[in-house]
């Protein structure tokens, strides 16, 4: 493998450090002297690149964390949008219904009244037919009558 190649390969391993030490200067000395680089000149050709990366894709982490902390206050408010809307709608269908039940009892019982009146009308107008036919019956009996009374006094 070409020193290049290994400056890379390291480069790679030290933005890993950079990301998992945090940044600590002393956490990055400690590991890279514990690694005994051979190609450590070359190394610290790409250090300050590799921290700019380090950086970058830290910043990117913190932008990404961010924007997702973002989307779920989005989203939070949205879903009590969507829940108020709903729970209007359900108040407004309610009302409907409730309006609906009322219109349609209300009709209901002006049916009934009005069947409960022409029965009523059915009865009264059969009574004053058979009190027509009593009275039709007694003017009938009259004479008769007039004459039984008469005759127990005389």
């Amino acid at each position: 493998m070409q020193a290049y190649q290994k400056v890379k390969i390291y480069n790679y391993f030290y933005i890993l450090i950079l990301i998992y030490s945090k940044f600590s200067d002393k956490m990055i000395t400690v590991i890279i002297s514990i690694l005994n680089f051979q190609h450590f000149q070359h190394f610290q050709q790409f250090e300050a690149g590799g921290r700019l990366m380090a950086l970058e894709m830290v910043e990117t982490v913190r932008r990404a964390e961010t924007d997702a902390a973002h989307a779920e206050s989005s989203a939070e408010a949205e879903r009590e949008l969507i829940l108020s809307d709903a729970k209007k709608q359900g108040d407004v269908s309610a009302a409907e219904m409730r309006a609906q039940a009322k219109k349609e009892a209300g009709a209901l019982a002006q049916r009934a009244k009005d069947e409960s009146k022409q029965k009523e009308k059915a009865v009264i107008d059969g009574a004053q037919n058979d009190i027509a036919l009593l009275r039709a019956k007694a003017a009938e009996k009259k004479p008769e009558a007039i004459r039984i009374i008469i005759s127990e006094f005389y």
